[in-house]
C-alpha cells in the first residue's frame, strides 16, 4: 500500500517513491511542480527516474501495443512545438516528425547537423550546408579532411578539389568522365624526370617514366620550336640537312597510286625543295627557289631568275624583257607568230651571235624601216640592208625597186609567186645598201 509521510514522501511497495507530493506542509489536491518520482531510487532527481538494482535486468523498456499508429516517444522543444520523435516503426527523427531513415537529422536554421567533440575540438561534423568534415569544425568544401596545411583533403562539388599530400593509387586507376587514364603501355606511375622549362615531356622508351627534355619547345611568347629551343618566329624546324628533305615536311595522300603517295619539301642548304617521293622513299626534285631568288624548273643548279628544264608550254600571251636560248644542240619552236616589240617609240630587233662580230635584225622606229646591221642595235652607221614602204616585189608589177648605195652590180630576182623575192647587192659600202619599192 502507498504510505505517506510528511516529509512529502511517497513509498510504493518500497520500490516506487516520490517527493514533493503537495504544497507547503499540508496536504492539498493542487497540482505542485516539485514533484519527482523514482523507480529503485528514494532521491529522484528528474521527473522520472529510473535506476537498475539487477544487472541481469532491462532499465526501460517501453513497448507499443499492436496496431498502434502514434509515436512510441513525443519530445517537445521549450516553444511547446513537437520536435524529435520515436515512431512506431523504429525510427528516431531529430529536429523532424517524419523521420524517412532509422536516424533522420533535419538541423535547426544555424546548427549543425550532426558534431562529434566541441567547437574547439571537432571529430567530425556535418555542417548547416551539409558540408562534411573530418578533423575540422568548419569544413569549406563537401568533404574536407583537416582545415588548413599540407595533410589535408578539400573534395569540393563546385571548386577545384586539392590534396596537399597528393594520391596514391594502389590498384584500379584514375578516370576521368569515366575514361581510364592508365593504359596498356604504363599504368601512370607519374615519374617525370627534370627538364627545361617550355619543353614537352615525352616516352622516349615503352614504361611508365616520361623524359621531360624533348623536340619541342614552347616559348613564354607563344613561339614554337622543333628541335631549336630558340625560335625567332612563330614556328621554327631545324634538322641537320642530309641533302634531301624526306626529314623535314612530307604530305601523304594514302588513296593515291603506288609511287604517287608523297611529296615532301623542305630547306636544303638555303634552298626550298620540292621534291617527289617513290613508295620507296627515294626522291627527284622538281622545284626549288634558291637563296639567290632564282627559280628552277626541273633542275636544281637555276642559273637565271627563272630556269627551266625540258619543254614547257606558256599561256595565249608570254612577256619578258628579254628571251636567252642558251641550248646549242636544241631546237626552240614557236607554233604562231612571235613578235618583237609593242611600243611605237622604240627599236624592236634580234641580236644573233656574239655582240662583237654578230648581227642585229628589226624595226626601226624613226623611220619605219626594216634594218639589218651589225653590232647590237639597227643602228644607222653600220646598216647593211634596209626595207621601206610596202616593200614586196610582185610578179608583172611596173614598179622597179629603187637601189641606192648597194655597191657594184646591184640585181633583184623575183619567183614565180607573188610578194616573194631575192635581193642580191654586191660590195656594201659605208652608209649601208637601200632598197626603196
Amino acid at each position: 500500500m502507498p504510505a505517506l509521510a510528511t516529509n512529502q514522501y511517497l513509498s510504493i511497495g518500497n520500490g516506487i517513491f516520490g517527493t514533493g507530493l503537495y504544497n507547503t506542509q499540508s496536504l492539498s489536491s493542487a497540482a505542485t511542480s516539485r514533484f519527482n518520482m523514482g523507480i529503485s531510487t528514494t532521491s529522484p532527481y528528474a521527473k522520472l527516474s529510473v535506476t537498475s538494482t539487477d544487472v541481469a535486468s532491462t532499465t526501460l523498456a517501453i513497448a507499443p501495443v499492436a496496431g498502434q499508429t502514434g509515436n512510441i516517444i513525443d519530445i517537445y522543444r521549450l516553444s511547446g512545438n513537437l520536435d524529435h520523435v520515436l515512431t512506431t516503426s523504429g525510427r528516431f527523427g531529430l529536429g523532424t516528425t517524419t523521420p524517412y531513415a532509422m536516424l533522420s537529422v533535419n538541423a535547426t536554421t544555424g546548427v549543425p547537423s550532426f558534431a562529434i567533440g566541441s567547437t574547439t575540438g571537432t571529430s567530425f561534423i556535418v555542417d548547416k550546408t551539409q558540408n562534411v568534415g573530418i578533423g575540422s569544425s568548419t569544413p569549406g568544401t563537401l568533404l574536407s579532411l583537416g582545415n588548413t596545411g599540407a595533410n589535408t583533403i578539400n573534395i569540393s562539388a563546385t571548386a577545384t578539389s586539392t590534396f596537399g599530400s597528393g594520391i596514391n593509387i594502389n590498384t584500379g586507376c584514375f578516370a576521368i568522365s569515366g575514361v581510364c587514364l592508365s593504359t596498356s603501355g604504363g599504368g601512370g606511375s607519374g615519374t617525370v624526370n627534370s627538364g627545361t622549362t617550355g619543353q614537352f615531356p615525352y616516352y622516349a622508351a615503352n614504361g611508365t617514366t616520361l623524359t621531360a627534355t624533348s623536340s619541342i619547345f614552347v616559348t613564354t611568347n607563344q613561339t614554337i620550336g622543333i628541335g631549336t629551343t630558340t625560335p625567332i618566329s612563330n614556328v621554327k624546324l631545324t634538322v641537320t640537312s642530309n641533302g634531301s628533305v624526306a626529314d623535314q615536311f612530307l604530305l601523304e595522300d594514302t588513296s593515291a597510286v603506288a609511287n604517287q603517295h608523297m611529296v615532301s619539301f623542305g630547306n636544303v642548304n638555303g634552298q626550298l625543295v620540292f621534291n617527289t617521293m617513290l613508295d620507296s622513299g627515294a626522291t627527284s626534285t622538281k622545284f626549288v627557289i634558291s637563296n639567290a631568288g632564282r627559280v628552277g624548273i626541273g633542275t636544281t643548279t637555276p642559273g637565271t631568275t627563272l630556269s627551266v628544264e625540258g619543254s614547257s608550254t606558256l599561256g595565249n600571251v608570254a612577256t619578258a624583257g628579254y628571251y636567252n636560248a642558251t641550248s646549242t644542240t636544241a631546237t626552240s619552236t614557236f607554233s604562231g607568230p612571235v613578235q618583237v616589240g609593242t611600243n611605237t617609240d622604240a627599236d624592236s630587233q634580234w641580236l644573233w651571235g656574239p655582240a662583237s662580230t654578230g648581227w642585229a635584225s628589226g624595226y626601226k622606229q624613226s623611220d619605219g624601216s626594216f634594218r639589218v646591221a651589225t653590232g647590237t642595235a639597227v643602228g644607222t652607221n653600220d646598216v647593211l640592208l634596209l626595207l621601206k614602204g610596202h616593200a614586196k616585189v610582185s610578179r608583172g608589177s611596173s614598179a622597179t625597186p629603187v637601189l641606192s648605195s648597194c655597191g657594184t652590180s646591184p640585181s633583184i630576182s623575183t619567183d614565180a609567186s607573188d610578194f616573194a623575192g631575192t635581193v642580191t647587192v654586191g660590195s656594201v659600202s659605208a652608209t649601208g645598201c637601200t632598197i626603196t619599192f
